[in-house]
């Protein structure tokens, strides 16, 4: 796949999720947390970056004081093998609204 292509991709899926919490939803408050960390463009960077060699697995969110850990988990394609999973996290402020990149993240 092609960088215009996997960023398109990505762009798309980041829409159908807008699309998707549009709507009134009871779900898990991680979701909205997830859709406004993957605005940021170094997010994104880190997201796209990590496509290029690995799968898209999971994301999980863990809530802190005063910032919510947004991680986004992606396993290794064969041949290569990982025993940690690799990882980013984005780290976004509640009160500032300000986002940082931890990447890799190892919890």
């Amino acid at each position: 796949m092609s960088e215009t292509e996997l960023r398109n991709a990505f762009e798309s899926a980041r829409i159908d999720l807008e699309k998707q919490l549009a709507r009134p939803v009871n779900g898990d408050p991680c979701v909205r947390y997830v859709l406004e960390v993957l605005k940021d463009p170094k997010v994104q960077e880190a997201f796209l970056r990590h496509l290029k060699d690995e799968n898209f697995v999971s994301f999980s969110c863990k809530p802190l004081e005063l910032e919510i850990i947004v991680v986004f988990i992606f396993a290794c394609r064969p041949p290569k093998v990982c025993i940690v999973a690799p990882a980013f996290a984005a780290h976004y402020n509640i009160i500032t609204k300000t986002i940082t990149v931890e990447d890799p993240y190892i919890p």
